[in-house]
C-alpha cells in the first residue's frame, strides 16, 4: 500500500475556501473620501492610478467601494494625496446628513485645517515654534 502524499491531504477543496471578503461599508467610505480628495487635488483617476501604479479602472473600483484596499494601497494613497491616513477614515460630509451640532462641524473643520498646515511646515526651527504656540493656545 502506498502512503497519502502529504501535499494533497493538507490541501483544503475548492468549494470549502473563503474567496474574497466583499466590501465593507468602511471600505465604501473610504473609496469616497479617496475621491473626494483627489477631485479637490485636480487629480484625474489616470494621474492618481499612475502615481500609485494602477490602473484608471483599479482607482475607480477603489473609489467605488467595488474593491477593497489594503492597508499598503491606503497608506500609499494618503501619502501621494499629502493626507493623514485618518482623513480617509473620516465620515462623509453628506449635505443630507448634516452634523446635529454646527459647532462641533465647525471644530471638525478647524481641526482638519490645521492638519493641512502643519503637514506643509518643513523648517524644524518654524515646526518648533508652531509646537511652542500650540501648547501656549491649548492652555486657553
Amino acid at each position: 500500500m502506498k502512503a497519502a502524499s502529504s501535499r494533497t491531504s493538507n490541501r483544503v477543496p475548492a468549494s470549502d475556501r473563503a474567496g474574497p471578503r466583499p466590501p465593507t461599508e468602511i471600505d465604501t467610505m473610504v473609496g469616497a473620501n479617496v475621491r473626494n480628495i483627489r477631485l479637490q487635488r485636480a487629480l484625474t483617476l489616470l494621474e492618481l492610478g499612475g502615481t500609485l501604479q494602477v490602473s484608471q479602472q483599479q482607482m475607480h473600483k477603489y473609489e467605488m467601494g467595488i474593491n477593497r484596499l489594503s492597508a499598503g494601497m491606503i497608506y500609499q494613497i494618503s501619502y501621494v494625496l499629502e493626507v493623514p491616513i485618518e482623513s480617509l477614515f473620516d465620515p462623509i460630509e453628506d449635505p443630507n446628513h448634516a452634523c446635529p451640532d454646527p459647532e462641533a462641524a465647525e471644530v471638525l473643520a478647524l481641526k482638519k485645517e490645521c492638519r493641512f498646515w502643519l503637514k506643509r511646515l518643513q523648517s524644524e526651527r518654524v515646526l518648533r515654534r508652531a509646537a511652542a504656540i500650540l501648547r501656549v493656545l491649548a492652555l486657553d
